[in-house]
């Protein structure tokens, strides 16, 4: 399931790789529905059973069992995607799979990644199953970062520069619609999307514009397990925080 970093989110995007010129992507499926495609509570049931809510494609360490999408059982209408659809770096024991490389830091890491986990039958049959909904969480970029502010925290220009490299790759190789192009570092992609008269999504993103962390660890970006006992700056609290 290779193209040219495709841009029809009618049809899907699928992975970009070295023979992408020779290749074809497999015919996928989408679906609309007016208003009044679900009038009664019963049919408002049976789209709800066919919605998938999907977070974490992560390659290494998920089994094969855990990717399978059963198209053929219930026929799904609709996939949420929750974010971390890759993962850029490898940690953690007796991985399922390997990426086979580095953290993915350029524009041609993120490619090289997205074109992997593309790789999986299971993952090409979703895409080719329904029309997605995305969003992004912070493995698209880096573990654990919050706006201009990496994990490690690294120069502003340098991280930003990483960050212009995933969101292009992300927007490259996600269904996601044109607007939502990324210009340098920035990409808006949050927004709402009606489903018929079934539901109303809000797609948020939770990264681009986060507060940082209230209380991190020494020489770290992310949380600390003992933020109960560290001193919190008044401006670190309060309802204006991301």
């Amino acid at each position: 399931m290779l193209s040219r970093h495709c841009r029809s989110q009618a049809e899907g995007c699928a992975a970009a790789g070295a023979a992408a010129d020779a290749s074809i992507s497999a015919l996928a499926r989408t679906r609309s529905h007016d208003a009044d495609h679900y009038p009664d509570a019963q049919q408002h049931d049976r789209c709800r059973e066919r919605a998938r809510l999907r977070t974490r494609a992560r390659l290494r360490r998920r089994a094969r069992e855990q990717f399978l999408f059963e198209q053929n059982v219930d026929e799904p209408e609709l996939v949420v995607h929750l974010g971390d659809y890759i993962y850029e770096g490898s940690w953690g024991r007796d991985p399922v799979r390997s990426h086979g490389s580095g953290q993915a830091i350029t524009l041609d890491d993120y490619r090289r990644r997205y074109a992997l986990y593309k790789t999986d039958a299971d993952l090409q049959a979703a895409h080719i199953a329904c029309p997605w909904l995305a969003t992004w969480d912070d493995h698209e970029v880096e573990n654990d970062y919050a706006n201009d502010r990496s994990q490690y925290l690294d120069a502003p220009d340098w991280f930003l520069a990483r960050r212009a490299a995933a969101y292009k790759a992300w927007y490259e190789h996600m269904p996601v619609p044109r607007h939502m192009l990324p210009v340098g570092p920035n990409a808006r992609i949050y927004t709402r999307s009606g489903y018929g008269s079934l539901a109303n999504f809000f797609v948020l993103d939770d990264r681009q514009y986060r507060s940082y962390e209230a209380c991190p660890r020494p020489g770290r970006s992310e949380y600390s397990r003992t933020s109960s006992r560290c001193e919190v700056p008044p401006m670190s609290t309060g309802p204006f925080r991301t």
